[in-house]
């Protein structure tokens, strides 16, 4: 039985391998940066929700503020009459 011995690689043989390598590398790493990417919007995209949401709670708020204020000054004004009046 005779063993087969790989032949080996001329200069060009080896710097199709070394370039084949490097693509398929490259590919790895182009697929893992796109993840990357889609990861980062969707977290933007998350974020920018989130921005939305706490402007709305925010506005909320202050809504629910100014009718505080606008039924103290009510208060105020008729405990002033009240005051006028005793």
């Amino acid at each position: 039985m005779e063993k087969y011995i790989e032949p080996t690689p001329t200069t060009t043989e080896s710097l199709m391998m070394y370039i084949a390598d490097r693509i398929i590398d490259t590919r790895g790493n182009i697929i893992r940066i796109n993840q990357n990417i889609i990861s980062l919007e969707k977290d933007y995209e998350e974020a920018q929700s989130n921005k939305s949401e706490w402007a709305r709670l925010i506005d909320d708020k202050r809504l629910e503020l100014e009718n505080y204020e606008f039924r103290l000054d009510w208060l105020q004004t008729r405990l002033e009459e009240l005051h006028n009046l005793v």
